[in-house]
């Protein structure tokens, strides 16, 4: 120690000392204050009896000191443990003075330090030193309960408003009943040293209450984890089925109680305002009113609802006789939504036939797997083909697969068994699954039951017409079964004057090898496969498509792959792409103002699950002009490093690849001011010529400089690179795009085309609607989920917004 340590006496003798030397020092020394102001305290410290603990040193040379730092040395109860100094007086050369307790600065408004003046003499020096010594530091809240939860949240603790409220300090020292703590969690509000009367300060009191609420909060959850109220109780153990149906039930008591008070409530409400009444003459002015409506023209659907409404107001419950174009609305609210169709009837506002009554018009065709000449039949008056123009008839025949569960079922309307493989009757697959039964002499029982649905759409491109044309129970189809199940539907089709024009399917390894067996080499471009002679009118063709929407989250996948630990690491003229870089915009974008730079990043686009990997919607907000602006933004600002380029080019390029895919009215441009929405009018649309000579040049310099590159080992060029069978698909996509557009806007009476027409975008909501739980939906469950109006809600002539058909020379979506 630089200094010397004096002993003093206990209790009132050390006070009585100090009070000694004060006096003495005080009297002797006037003249050395004028010369030299330290270095008198350092000699009235030198020569006093400091209290017990305290020290004190003096910073520069024997002529000249800074300043004079005096500090307390906490007892330790601990062999061996270090020394902690815990409360420190630093006396300036201008004698300006300050306290530190534990680090922390302390306010000249203290409590204990109010009263001295804040330029230091040698009347007061020593019983300022008194004070601080005699004085207390807040114990804060030091239970062990408190400090283990507060290692748990890292040792801060965040009000609603995100700012720290409280801070665990693991060197703090402080006395609790004559023993040494360290831990304890201190409010940013505290004041730290205390009179000694005093054991906690107000604002760590307070605090207290809402640490205890915390922890038990944290022992409820972790003695009860807490289960979804999605899930499923038939795959919960017994305790937690146990556990889930008491909080059900707790729920639903609430809801009755809750329920019950705003009956009473609304009752009282009643009896005491009352209703309002009229006399006879009144009343029956008003329904003569009613009955006598002629504002609204009588070839409006307006006037057909307000008539039907007025006679079911007055008819018996049974006796409504509905009209076709009122059913044929109420059947499209329940084919969107049958909960909502309840809760609207049930409410009563509106007077809606049962759903009884609507399933005699929808379950009027007993659909078997395969083609039904029923079903073609009613898609030829669904879509009005004999009031079509030729180049109204085109449309995209979409085809997919959906898992179901394997099951047998009597059909007793029909006394057969369904669940077993099914490709329709007099099919070639059909025919060769009987074949091989006789020749083997299988058993009717051992036959393969389906474990897949394959389902036909029918998609207009220029009539808004998406129908479900027929399904098949497979284990898989195979490439062959579909290009028998393919082209026969598109046999049949031109038999009602129907055109395909494109066939759209995932990038599943079965649909990309039907793309492949139509090879024929003069019809091809780059070695791809994207178009079929159509045998049903001869010089034109039958494009394929690989759905846009899926080839868009293979990118993302593939992307969110190139990381650590992960299966790619894609690299474009040697500038990587990495999706740290999008993790580190996130954070960049967030961190110091809680502001978003372009799209707002969520841990749902950071952190993929098995869920989000098929998400549509989350691929393309990563995959966006507004992340590629962002990172622009924050190079710009040298808030980022400058090897994003390669990474804001690949966002900025797919972005614009699906909005040219993903066209789906004349207002979405103007309305998201995107100028790549907008329809395609014209053939010489300059975007056409963007993908094929920007967007396409750009994966062949990316393939070609990954392949020149010596510097990667030829095993890892596939993986600096998209995957093989997502290039196939957009380089499929292109070429059909094009040659289609080419094709239906050399018509002179095609105004516009929408792209948006050339996904399976409807065909995964139909199947979503039938099987989101493969569980539950088995072959028959899925046969009897269709739902067709019947042909006589057709023949009225009015047409609805928003219905099933809506024609014209301009109709679209």
């Amino acid at each position: 120690m630089p200094g010397q340590r004096k002993k003093a006496g206990r209790g009132s003798r050390s006070t009585t000392c100090i009070g000694r030397k004060m006096k003495r020092h005080s009297n002797d020394s006037s003249a050395i204050i004028q010369e030299n102001s330290l270095q008198l305290f350092h000699n009235i410290l030198k020569s006093a009896t400091l209290p017990d603990g305290w020290y004190f040193k003096c910073t520069g040379d024997s002529t000249s000191e800074d300043e004079i730092q005096c500090f307390q040395v906490a007892r330790q109860f601990v062999v061996a443990a270090p020394l902690i100094i815990s409360r420190i007086l630093i006396i300036k050369r201008n004698l300006n003075w300050m306290v530190y307790v534990n680090n922390h600065l302390i306010a000249p408004s203290n409590d204990v330090l109010r009263a001295f003046p804040s330029t230091l003499n040698t009347d007061v020096l020593l019983s300022l030193i008194n004070s601080l010594h005699i004085s207390n530091v807040c114990s804060c809240n030091h239970d062990d309960s408190f400090i283990a939860l507060a290692r748990q949240k890292k040792g801060t603790f965040l009000s609603v408003d995100g700012e720290v409220v409280a801070v665990l300090q693991e060197s703090f020292c402080f006395v609790v009943n004559g023993e040494m703590k360290s831990a304890t969690i201190r409010h940013i509000s505290c004041d730290i040293l205390l009179k000694k009367e005093k054991v906690t300060c107000p604002s760590c009191t307070n605090y207290r209450n809402t640490l205890r609420a915390l922890v038990s909060k944290s022992i409820k959850s972790s003695s009860s984890p807490s289960i979804s109220s999605h899930a499923n109780i038939r795959f919960l153990r017994s305790p937690q089925r146990r556990a889930h149906l008491a909080i059900l039930q707790k729920a639903i008591r609430n809801k009755n109680c809750q329920l019950k008070r705003l009956r009473v409530r609304l009752n009282a409400l009643l009896e005491s305002n009352g209703s309002i009444c009229v006399d006879k003459e009144l009343s029956s002015d008003i329904e003569r009113v009613i009955e006598n409506h002629t504002v609204i023209e009588k070839d409006e659907f307006k006037r057909i609802f307000w008539e039907q409404q007025v006679a079911a107001s007055k008819a018996m419950k049974n006796g409504v006789r509905w009209h076709p174009l009122f059913i044929r609305w109420c059947l499209n609210i329940m084919l969107t939504s049958s909960k909502t169709y309840e809760i609207i009837r049930e409410s009563g506002f509106i007077l809606l036939p049962s759903k009884r009554t609507l399933q005699d018009y929808t379950h009027w065709i007993k659909l078997q797997p395969g083609f039904n000449a029923d079903v073609f039949e009613h898609l030829k008056k669904e879509a009005n083909v004999g009031g079509l123009s030729d180049w109204q008839k085109y449309i995209v025949l979409a085809f997919d697969e959906m898992k179901i569960r394997e099951d047998l079922v009597f059909d007793k309307s029909t006394g057969e068994v369904t669940g077993f493989i099914d490709y329709g009757e007099g099919s070639l697959d059909q025919r060769f699954v009987v074949l091989r039964e006789h020749c083997v002499k299988q058993r009717f029982d051992h036959r393969k039951l389906a474990t897949h649905m394959l389902t036909l759409m029918v998609r207009g491109i220029f009539f808004k017409c998406d129908f479900p044309l027929a399904h098949f129970p497979t284990q898989g189809v195979s490439s062959e079964s579909l290009i028998y199940i393919v082209w026969r539907a598109i046999r049949m089709l031109a038999l009602i004057g129907l055109q395909v024009i494109s066939v759209v399917a995932d990038g599943a390894p079965n649909n990309r090898k039907f793309f492949r067996m139509h090879e024929i080499r003069k019809f091809q471009s780059s070695g791809i496969t994207y178009k079929a002679p159509n045998v049903t009118k001869p010089g034109s063709f039958v494009y394929f498509m690989a759905d846009p929407p899926h080839l868009i989250k293979t990118v993302r996948n593939a992307w969110y792959n190139s990381q650590a630990n992960g299966s790619r690491s894609l690299v474009n003229k040697g500038k990587e792409i990495k999706w740290s870089h999008l993790v580190e915009l996130a954070e960049k974008t967030t961190s110091d103002t809680g502001l978003y730079i372009g799209k707002k990043l969520t841990r749902e686009h950071l952190k993929l699950t098995s869920y989000s990997r098929m998400n549509v919607r989350l691929a393309v907000q990563v995959l966006s002009s507004s992340v590629a602006n962002g990172f622009k933004t924050l190079r710009d600002l040298n808030l980022m490093a400058q090897d994003t380029e390669a990474t804001e080019e690949f966002c900025r390029i797919f972005d614009k690849f699906f909005d040219l895919f993903n066209t789906r009215s004349v207002t979405e441009c103007i309305r998201k001011r995107k100028p790549d929405l907008m329809p395609y009018y014209r053939v010489s649309d300059p975007r056409l010529k963007w993908l094929k000579e920007t967007f396409l040049l750009y994966l062949s310099e990316w393939e070609n400089s990954v392949k020149t590159n010596d510097a990667i080992p030829k095993p890892m060029k596939k993986c600096c690179m998209l995957p093989q069978q997502t290039i196939e698909g957009i380089k499929i996509c292109v070429y059909s795009l094009i040659e289609i557009m080419q094709e239906l806007l050399s018509n002179k009476d095609t105004k516009f085309v929408l792209s948006d027409r050339f996904n399976q975008d409807t065909l995964e909501i139909f199947s979503d609607s039938k099987g989101h739980e493969a569980i539950v939906t088995t072959t028959h469950l899925f046969c009897n989920s269709y739902k067709m109006p019947k042909p006589s809600l057709y023949r009225s002539p009015l047409h609805l917004v928003g219905a099933v058909i809506s024609q014209g020379k301009e109709s679209t979506l």
